[in-house]
């Protein structure tokens, strides 16, 4: 009678440890551990933060992304959740890192920073994470016609390369910092590669709000 109370006991145990252990597995997966024990050890130094949501503010987010990666069109809801969590407190700058591989992208990409110059980025850029399927040129007119922005200004804009440059320099901005896909994020001086858990996003800004004060 004792052995079989033992016997139930210690699997009672063991269950309660496993159903531990893939609790805590959920919410902070292990392979992140390291991105919340390792302190920055770079200073990067980044152009064009007043593009950014909240320029001043004490946690800044780089974002290299790419309106046709379905990984970062998976990773903006949360982006989106972030700012919520944490108003006032988080610059975001999106910054482009275009698949070279397919004309759709580098071409949606000119066309938000179109978009930008009539105020519309932020609208613009969730309009492309929520429309991936055709990037077509008259798509991003329509696209944009859908935001209210002035249509000949945006294809004056498009037919001229006008935001080229600053495309350009977000190219040369992630190659230079050692970007090898999208996303890539930044936090602070934190790097971060690939979709990573909600919670563990907030649990480096919540370092990096005691870090930096």
């Amino acid at each position: 009678m004792g052995n079989k109370r033992f016997i139930a006991v210690m699997t009672t145990l063991v269950i309660l440890i496993v159903l531990f252990v893939l609790f805590i597995n959920k919410i902070l997966p292990s392979e992140n551990i390291d991105l919340l024990t390792n302190l920055p050890d770079k200073t990067y130094n980044w152009e064009n933060l007043e593009l950014g949501t909240n320029p001043g503010a004490p946690i800044t987010i780089i974002e290299f992304g790419d309106f046709t990666c379905t990984h970062c069109a998976a990773l903006a809801p949360d982006i989106k959740t972030l700012l919520s969590l944490y108003p006032g407190e988080i610059n975001l700058v999106f910054k482009h890192y275009p698949n070279d591989e397919t004309k759709d992208s580098p071409r949606a990409a000119l066309a938000s920073e179109c978009a930008r110059q009539q105020e519309k980025f932020i609208e613009y850029h969730d309009l492309l994470f929520e429309r991936q399927l055709d990037f077509s040129y008259n798509k991003l007119i329509e696209y944009a016609a859908k935001l209210g922005v002035h249509p000949q200004k945006f294809v004056e804009c498009m037919e001229n390369f006008k935001t080229l440059p600053k495309v350009e320099n977000d190219i040369k901005e992630a190659r230079l910092n050692g970007v090898r896909g999208t996303p890539t994020l930044f936090i602070n001086n934190r790097k971060i590669e690939g979709v990573q858990p909600l919670q563990t996003l907030r649990l480096l800004i919540d370092q990096e709000k005691i870090r930096v004060k």
